[in-house]
């Protein structure tokens, strides 16, 4: 972005009087993304970009050379230098915005990690904000011991995610369009949608689909399944670093993903398709090759 524009943004990112306008949006720039190679990143941020790997998730499937990661099965210089980090950082909403996202409902072909890395301290009195925040939960499926995080750890939360099951994918997505046809426009090929309370009781009500809400504390990994849907409200000014990974858990849905790409703003930003078809067709290779030097030689 401009350099003017970029100081404007930082000059904003911090929750005081001046940046209230910019966060309940007055014209303002909500959230900045920035997409680089992990080789870029590792040279201009050295010291972080060693951080981050060190306190990735579950390294055994979010780690480059992780066993359980079958990107790691790619060319380190080609495909897989492709997928890069997704750094994103977004103003907080406050309570008059609740129905808006600062990430509308989407879903990625990968699976992929979101690490806080940052989370602005509110400027409100902690219980007017934790009061601003259960309100917001009302009706949703939240973990027991996340709440209990909420109000009896001095942990600062940052952003509240909703994330749905892949196999829900399709009639979410019907109900999206049911939604842009009342409206009387395409909204799903327009600005997206962000489903606020009201939409997600009728989405259970008329579908029967509910998400699992996930409460993100600074310094928390969010781990999203590949096609999932999902959306986040960052409740205070947030960093997150976005890492993506493929599981052999769900591999048959990226594939999937990619036998059908849509274009609206539900589906996957980039199909990578290049990328899953060589993955899936090195781990097949990888595993036969090891069945076949585990079967013992037969003498005629």
């Amino acid at each position: 972005m401009p350099r003017a524009r970029g100081k404007e943004f930082w000059e904003g990112f911090k929750s005081d009087s001046k940046s209230s306008k910019a966060k309940a949006g007055g014209g303002k720039i909500l959230r900045l993304d920035y997409c680089c190679s992990e080789k870029e990143f590792s040279q201009r941020l050295p010291a972080q970009f060693e951080d981050l790997q060190k306190h990735l998730p579950i390294p055994e499937y979010t780690g480059n050379s992780g066993r359980l990661n079958l990107v790691s099965r790619l060319p380190a210089e080609s495909a897989r230098a492709q997928l890069g980090l997704r750094v994103s950082c977004a103003y907080a909403l406050t309570p008059e915005n609740c129905g808006v996202g600062s990430r509308n409902i989407s879903s990625q072909t990968f699976d992929t990690v979101n690490l806080l890395a940052h989370s602005e301290e509110a400027q409100e009195a902690n219980e007017t904000t934790q009061k601003a925040i259960l309100k917001r939960l009302e009706g949703d499926n939240v973990d027991a011991f996340a709440l209990r995080r909420l109000t009896d750890s001095g942990d600062r939360l940052g952003a509240v995610w909703h994330i749905f099951a892949a196999q829900d994918t399709e009639r979410i997505r019907e109900f999206l369009l049911k939604m842009s046809e009342g409206a009387g426009h395409s909204r799903s090929q327009d600005q997206g949608w962000y489903l606020d309370e009201h939409l997600r009781r009728r989405l259970k009500e008329e579908c029967g689909v509910q998400s699992i809400t996930v409460l993100q504390f600074q310094g928390d990994a969010v781990l999203i399944p590949a096609t999932a849907l999902h959306q986040v409200q960052c409740l205070t000014s947030c960093v997150t670093v976005e890492k993506a990974f493929l599981s052999p858990e769900h591999l048959a849905h990226s594939f999937g993903a990619i036998q059908s790409p849509r274009t609206d703003s539900t589906s996957p930003q980039q199909p990578h398709t290049l990328q899953v078809r060589s993955a899936l067709y090195r781990a097949v290779r990888d595993t036969v090759k090891t069945l076949t030097s585990h079967i013992p030689q037969v003498s005629y």
